[in-house]
């Protein structure tokens, strides 16, 4: 986190770095999607990104797209994004809500589960062998974004944690960038169960230091030769530092120069979009 003024430096095109930054000792390049690449849900567009994938798979250095994307499979994301002119496979892509279904199989197995989200959310927890209920009693209440979630929900998934159920959440997020602009994100409605049921969620996407490493591990790449580039200073890049790595802000998504410029956290690298991040990359 940043303390006072910082002094930018400009490195080459669209970027600026707070401290030298060698990209070739970098090992790993993790990415968000949404603001990153993408932006919106129903009608998904380009913002960034038809170069630096190319670029790193040309120099063998290897990368993950790593989201907090709580509606859609991995595979329906790559998918989306190859549309557009991404090529991914799933694979390639390490997501909040297959962290979080994975916890949910490993500790409740067969469990009842009440699904505050959409459908990806809910095909997820079937095909992990949960049991999905529309009311209590429930074993676990599995939380991502839901955007017709109600009073109605909202109340029977509270009624599930009074009677016990533990909570588990994709992330907390507050605002994401929807078709016609900032919107509500499933972590004010996660703050509404938390204080009903005087319970604490536990999180599988970012923030947590945990989703960042699971990410790395099977690189073997330390925290400190990782990057990781996004659009939320608060899930991204504070989380990113936090978990020892390096991190990039990209200004094509939620997060504005001007918003950015006051805040706490501070980024090591601030992009225009992502694809600058080609022109910094060694030959």
């Amino acid at each position: 986190r940043g303390s006072g003024p910082t002094r930018w430096t400009a490195t080459q095109g669209a970027a600026y770095t707070r401290r030298a930054m060698d990209l070739g000792a970098i090992d790993l390049f993790l990415f968000d999607i949404d603001g990153v690449f993408l932006a919106g849900k129903e009608q998904p567009r380009l913002v960034s990104g038809r170069r630096i994938l190319p670029a790193l798979r040309e120099r063998d250095v290897p990368f993950r797209l790593v989201t907090n994307t709580s509606t859609h499979s991995s595979k329906h994301l790559a998918d989306s994004l190859g549309a557009l002119g991404i090529d991914v496979v799933a694979e390639e892509i390490h997501s909040a809500l297959d962290a979080t279904v994975r916890a949910a199989k490993e500790r409740h197995p067969g469990g009842r589960c009440f699904v505050v989200g959409e459908r990806g959310l809910c095909e997820a927890a079937t095909s992990a062998g949960l049991t999905v209920v529309e009311a209590p009693p429930a074993d676990l209440v599995l939380l991502g974004l839901c955007r017709d979630v109600d009073y109605g929900l909202l109340n029977r998934a509270a009624r599930c944690l009074l009677d016990g159920a533990a909570l588990l959440a994709c992330h907390r997020n507050r605002l994401w960038l929807d078709d016609d602009g900032k919107a509500l994100s499933c972590g004010c409605w996660l703050a509404a169960l938390e204080l009903a049921a005087g319970v604490c969620a536990e999180i599988f996407g970012k923030p947590t230091a945990a989703f960042f490493d699971a990410a790395r591990r099977p690189f073997d790449a330390p925290a400190r030769r990782c990057l990781m580039v996004g659009d939320d200073l608060d899930s991204d890049i504070a989380g990113a530092q936090q978990a020892g790595m390096h991190a990039a802000l990209a200004l094509t998504g939620k997060t504005s120069r001007e918003a950015a410029a006051g805040h706490e956290v501070v980024p090591d690298l601030w992009l225009d979009e992502v694809d600058d991040l080609v022109e910094l990359l060694p030959r």
